[in-house]
């Protein structure tokens, strides 16, 4: 899969239409999000990408 081997060298994020299109990347994903973590879980990736 593209992605998953692209994001072992750059920070990439998927936007899934839905909770089931979500799980498809559930074996690859450190983290999902949804509107309760989203905020968090952005900011995880900000300081994920500057450091």
């Amino acid at each position: 899969m593209l992605v998953a081997a692209k994001a072992k060298t750059i920070t990439a994020a998927v936007i899934a239409p839905s909770k089931k299109r979500a799980e498809f990347w559930s074996d690859i994903a450190n983290q999902t999000l949804k509107a309760e973590n989203l905020e968090e879980g952005t900011d995880r990736l900000r300081r994920v990408t500057s450091a």
